[in-house]
């Protein structure tokens, strides 16, 4: 069994195992700058990744991994140091993947110890470990330091991130991700896909199966842009978006979707959680034959300038 970078780092790392979510936290960063440091990178972008495997004696193979039809991008193979991922994506996509399995080496060298339950369920638990792990390969391409360089230099949006994405070669989505991360009191992100909702997705699967005379069948349920997910750092969480909430047709965000083409602007939102008046920018992508649309919330400072205030009274 090869030891990977994960326990080669845990065996040297002063702070020893995380005791809470912020030691967690805490230890992937620096475990992204450990492996930085091995390969005397992180002093301009991009990070170049095939120097980490070298260091730590991991190599790559590249897979046919969803003709199957699953959804699997990559896998960390560690008892034989392997990285797996999928020939078919991005080379943005690949990158990602592979820092994504990085991470996943030092949680394998993290299990089997006795944690707190609000420790646990992140080195366990499939969604908040997978979140861990983006966050981590987020560290290792875009270093922190580095990237707050760039984004000084061209702020908070979606064309800063092409900007940016391009500087470090990852993708848009991708570096919008880790802006939210970084700047929590600046932006929120939300994406879209235009599509039904899970209700109307089984009432019409259930309708396809009626005889064709039946005068019961209705027409289909008209698509929207819903609400896939979100991501907004602290200390605005509580204004997420619910998953599946369709936005309105007059919204810079529909306008987007529907024109192909970026849309910027300040108008009143009225989304649940997420309410008033943001300066918006939304944009078009597409994924296989789905055509989703990443959408910004630039915070005005009167909202969490008033949170911040009541906090204290």
């Amino acid at each position: 069994m090869i030891e990977g970078p994960g326990r080669q780092f845990i065996h040297q790392y002063e702070e020893g195992l995380p005791e809470t979510p912020r030691d967690l936290a805490r230890c992937v960063k620096d475990y992204a700058s450990y492996l930085l440091r091995s390969t005397g990178q992180g002093g301009s972008p991009p990070v170049a990744l095939k120097p980490i495997f070298d260091r730590f004696s991991l190599s790559l193979s590249e897979v046919d991994m969803k003709s199957g039809g699953t959804e699997i991008e990559g896998m960390n193979v560690a008892e034989i140091g392997v990285i797996l991922y999928d020939a078919s994506d991005r080379q943005t996509r690949q990158r990602f993947t592979q820092a994504h399995e990085l991470v996943e080496s030092l949680l394998s060298a993290l299990k089997g110890n006795r944690y707190r339950n609000s420790v646990k369920k992140y080195i366990e638990q499939n969604e908040r470990k997978e979140r861990l792990c983006n966050w981590g390969a987020s560290c290792i391409l875009m270093p922190l330091g580095l990237f707050n360089e760039h984004v000084q230099e061209t702020e908070l949006g979606i064309e800063a991130a092409e900007q940016i994405g391009e500087a470090f070669q990852t993708s848009r989505l991708a570096t919008l991700w880790h802006m939210v991360y970084c700047y929590p009191r600046s932006v929120g992100l939300v994406v879209w896909k235009y599509t039904h909702k899970p209700a109307d997705e089984k009432s019409m699967a259930d309708s396809s199966q009626l005889s064709f005379l039946d005068e019961g069948y209705r027409h289909a349920p008209q698509k929207e842009l819903r609400a896939q997910w979100n991501v907004f750092g602290s200390p605005a969480e509580e204004y997420q978006v619910p998953r599946n909430k369709s936005v309105s047709r007059d919204s810079l965000i529909f306008q987007a979707y529907d024109e192909g083409a970026l849309c910027e602007g300040r108008e009143q939102v009225s989304l649940v959680n997420l309410e008033g008046e943001f300066q918006v920018e939304a944009a078009p992508f597409v994924v296989g034959n789905d055509t989703y649309v990443v959408s910004l919330f630039h915070w005005p400072d009167s909202l969490l300038n008033a949170e911040q205030a009541e906090a204290f009274d």
